[in-house]
């Protein structure tokens, strides 16, 4: 178990005092949410012992959800919950990447896992709509409440030997690769809805969107779409003007106005411009 979506299947085994021989849990570092002690603390207080991390575990059945490292352990049956709907985004960051997409629906998918990624026939799916604007940890609070769901499924079907099949449509995959600090940098030549929305899919719990002033490393954690001007020069991420404190800034197309940023170490030091003469790179 990792991260929230981890925290959600393990509260779903607790809540319903499910039997589990023992759990592996792992910090979930790309975060500022990281339920980590809560993951350890949950098992320490029910009874159920903690593997170290990277031990290889003997049991017939195993759950893995938010799992960041390969796993090489030879069960009877490893079930992985993912949150795609699959065989569409798999690997990392499938949720962010249907939010960047401004997909209509995402969801959650449980498999039984074979020997490539997210690979592995489908138990159950469940889908989700997304309405825009969304920010991100919205959504993941709407995938966490499926993948809790999820777990009952599967425990129930378990018990009952009720489990059952369906291979993933091969022709319809498609991957989504893994990100890192480049990947939160905004690219001023969007549209104006596409900058708001990729500054939505990045807000907490992550580090949310970068971009810089001169050599200032600024994070843009919220801003909204305003009515555009003609500019016959236009250059996207140059300041038009100052809306009080906050400033509207030209984009590949339209206008945004930024209504919260902070200089980049920890959300400490808010941002507040005092000259139109400011480029957003």
């Amino acid at each position: 178990m990792c991260g929230t979506k981890g925290l959600a299947a393990f509260k779903a085994i607790i809540d319903n005092s499910f039997f589990v021989s023992s759990v592996s849990v792992m910090p979930d570092l790309g975060v500022l949410n990281d339920p980590f002690e809560e993951l350890k603390n949950l098992a320490i207080s029910n009874g159920i012992p903690l593997n170290p991390t990277g031990s290889k575990m003997s049991a017939p059945n195993a759950l893995a959800v938010g799992w960041k490292k390969l796993i090489t352990a030879n069960y009877e049956n490893l079930f992985v919950i993912h949150d795609s709907l699959l065989p569409k985004y798999r690997g990392w960051n499938p949720l962010v990447s249907a939010l960047q997409n401004r997909d209509s629906t995402t969801g959650v998918s449980l498999i039984r896992a074979d020997d490539q990624m997210d690979h592995g026939p489908i138990i159950k799916q469940v889908q989700i709509p997304l309405n825009y604007p969304i920010r991100v940890r919205e959504a993941m609070l709407l995938v966490e409440k499926e993948i809790f769901n999820l777990t009952l499924y599967l425990f129930k079907s378990l018990e009952s030997k009720t489990v059952k099949y369906t291979n993933q449509d091969e022709s319809s995959a498609t991957f989504s690769i893994w990100r890192d600090e480049d990947d939160y940098r905004i690219d001023w030549n969007m549209s104006a809805e596409r900058i708001c929305n990729f500054i939505d899919s990045v807000s907490f719990p992550y580090q949310s969107a970068l971009s810089f002033i001169k050599d200032m490393r600024i994070r843009i954690v919220n801003a909204e779409v305003v009515e555009d001007i003609k500019v016959i020069n236009r250059v996207p991420g140059k300041t038009w003007r100052l809306d009080g404190e906050f400033p509207i800034v030209l984009c590949g197309e339209g206008s945004i106005r930024i209504l919260e940023m902070y200089l980049d170490g920890g959300f400490e030091q808010k941002l507040t411009l005092h000259s139109v003469r400011s480029r957003f790179i």
